[in-house]
């Protein structure tokens, strides 16, 4: 629809304007385009038919890139630089839907973390929201379960979690549900490797043991 009307020859918008509806456009498509990706690998995978890379990442820096593309601020608080096995694509995919997941129906502060628990690498995402009511925390990993009805938000297909899980499954790990402190939380868990099998590439997002100045923390919670 707002496409239509900025190629309508008899409607004239200011510059302001036609960036606004450009805007909007861009970001409604890959809104789209994220349901779409979630609705086939949902139905590869009830076909067997989804194939899997599995290579040494390092978790920090896909996060990085994510949230370089979204429109969504993001706290860092503790990001350490751990490396994982996984398929970058699915990893991806999988952070894509719990950070929007936070923005969609969490509160107004979201957090990210990477952290080792043990063998294992941790991406949570937390945020202040009321979080998932208790009769309803069953459904929100079922395909199509939704948890929450805001009539004043676009409703979600309810397969993003599902996926989610699935994925990280398919890698070796899983995605969980907590709630402590009033801070509700998804939490990405995949098989951590030690650093000396893999090599860190020029873009790291941190090093172990450097604490990012306010300068950068800023260029990475906020993409524009």
């Amino acid at each position: 629809g707002l496409a239509r009307t900025l190629i309508e020859p008899d409607r004239h918008f200011s510059k302001e304007e036609h960036d606004e509806l450009l805007h909007l456009i861009a970001r409604e498509s890959e809104e789209v385009a994220s349901i779409v990706e979630d609705l086939l690998v949902a139905a590869r995978m009830d076909r067997d038919q989804l194939s899997m890379a599995s290579i040494p990442l390092r978790l920090d820096e896909e996060l990085c890139q994510v949230v370089e593309v979204c429109e969504i601020e993001i706290q860092p608080l503790r990001v350490e630089p751990l490396t994982v096995f996984g398929d970058a694509i699915r990893i991806h995919q999988i952070i894509r839907n719990l950070v929007t997941n936070a923005a969609r129906y969490g509160g107004d502060i979201v957090t990210v973390e990477v952290y080792r628990d043990g063998g294992r690498a941790v991406l949570a995402v937390c945020d202040d929201g009321p979080g998932v009511p208790a009769d309803k925390v069953d459904l929100i990993f079922t395909a199509f379960g939704k948890a929450h009805h805001d009539p004043s938000r676009t409703e979600s297909v309810g397969l993003g979690l599902t996926v989610s899980r699935n994925l990280a499954q398919l890698m070796g790990g899983d995605v969980s549900y907590t709630r402590q402190d009033n801070w509700t939380c998804f939490a990405l868990t995949l098989p951590a490797i030690a650093d000396s099998e893999f090599t860190p590439t020029d873009g790291s997002m941190t090093t172990a043991g450097h604490e990012r100045s306010p300068k950068e923390q800023t260029e990475y919670a906020t993409a524009t």
